[in-house]
């Protein structure tokens, strides 16, 4: 007769499932408290509301009209400094779509030219008014009377 004894060890299969049931399980806690900890001390994202964007530009002080409207006098430009002003500046190009579309492609003291939509502002009292096939026109205001025009250079003949 053959005795069959059994002992009270588990297999190393089952210890090893256990252990690594039991490092899964820690794995998971550790993960958890890593997250926990980084949400809470991070800034909140600020919301911001496009529509109190577009309204804030909206209500840009349009600085000409409130000094009119206290009195001030409107200085005309001189001859002069208009010429010295058109100087400034060189046309390299014009691109028209129309009466009412277009740009122009305008260099400023030596820099590269850069593209201006027509009534565009150029700076501060410089307005792109108008375009021609060969010529731009600029004004203190976009819709104003042309102060200075700008004429494309001639064609180099080959």
């Amino acid at each position: 007769m053959m005795t069959v004894s059994t002992s009270d060890r588990p297999s190393a299969g089952a210890l090893w499932r256990v252990r690594l049931v039991t490092l899964g399980v820690a794995a998971l806690a550790a993960a958890s408290v890593v997250f926990w900890g980084l949400n809470i001390g991070a800034p909140t994202p600020v919301q911001v509301n496009t529509a109190a964007l577009a309204t804030a530009e909206a209500e840009a002080v349009d600085w000409a009209a409130s000094a009119r409207a206290l009195g001030a006098i409107k200085n005309s430009e001189t001859p002069i400094a208009a010429a010295l002003t058109a100087q400034r500046w060189v046309l390299t190009g014009v691109a028209r779509a129309g009466t009412a579309e277009g740009m122009a492609l305008i260099a400023a003291e030596g820099q590269p030219a850069r593209p201006y939509r027509l009534k565009s502002r150029l700076e501060e009292g410089l307005y792109l008014v108008a375009l021609e096939p060969r010529l731009a026109h600029l004004g203190p205001s976009p819709q104003g009377p042309v102060s200075i025009s700008l004429t494309l250079p001639k064609l180099r003949e080959p």
